[in-house]
């Protein structure tokens, strides 16, 4: 059936959020979320969900509050842009191409739970659905992921 792809976004955007809220708000992160409230649907594809979960996820364990995280979405006329705006520990500048890859876990991350599987997992979602991701970080500042997907009148969905 046919979707709003902006709908469908904020759909998988929202749901992101609300399951990965309870983990920010035991490390006093306040999740700020902006996308259109108009944008809503009940149906939410769960393979974008979790890519967003997946970033979303990594911002909150690199990060420690009381400070705030961003999502954000923006609709440009070919393309919408979802960013995760962190203010954690950032990525080292050597580390920036190697974090796409399975298993991947630098230095800094090694303390932290998880298996290095879950960027490389966001990134193959993201290319799945004719888009890209990317990020742009500095140490102990912070990290902003990017998913840029092609923007259409709808989205088919099997």
């Amino acid at each position: 059936r046919d979707l709003n792809v902006e709908a469908f976004i904020c759909e998988a955007l929202d749901g992101a959020v609300e399951a990965c809220r309870p983990q920010a708000e035991s490390k006093a992160i306040r999740l700020i979320v902006e996308c259109d409230p108009k944008l809503h649907l009940p149906h939410n594809p769960p393979l974008i969900e979790q890519a967003l979960i997946n970033l979303i996820d990594n911002a909150i364990k690199y990060t420690e509050g009381p400070v705030h995280l961003s999502v954000s979405l923006q609709c440009l006329p070919k393309r919408l842009i979802i960013e995760v705006t962190d203010q954690g520990i950032g990525i080292a500048p050597e580390e920036i191409n190697q974090i796409w890859d399975r298993l991947y876990r630098g230095d800094r991350s090694r303390t932290k739970r998880g298996l290095g599987l879950g960027l490389s997992l966001v990134r193959a979602i993201v290319e799945a659905h004719c888009g890209m991701v990317k990020v742009e970080s500095r140490l102990d500042s912070g990290s902003t992921f990017s998913v840029m997907l092609p923007k259409t009148d709808s989205l088919i969905l099997n």
